[in-house]
């Protein structure tokens, strides 16, 4: 009979083929929850690399608005002081 390792109730009644197709069998399965695994990092790789690309054109758009507010201001300290002179 069998010596190596501790026997488990899965292995205890199985002859060594058994025991061998069983670690296959294992061994498939390990490689399909890997596949699975693989795949959804990819999907969130995928994701992250959206999320900065659309956090870099928000931040153009920040900038951009930024730029805006600022000569939109000139425009208004510019008002302010041309009122101050009328009245």
């Amino acid at each position: 009979g069998r010596v190596l390792g501790k026997e488990s109730d899965r292995t205890r009644a199985l002859d060594n083929q058994g025991v061998l197709q069983l670690q296959q069998q294992l061994m498939r399965e390990q490689d399909e929850d890997v596949d699975v695994l693989a795949a959804a990092v990819a999907r969130q790789k995928k994701i992250g690399i959206e999320i900065q690309e659309e956090l870099g054109w928000q931040k153009d758009l920040l900038g951009l608005l930024d730029e805006d507010v600022d000569r939109v201001q000139g425009k208004m300290d510019m008002a302010r002081k041309r009122i101050g002179k009328i009245s």
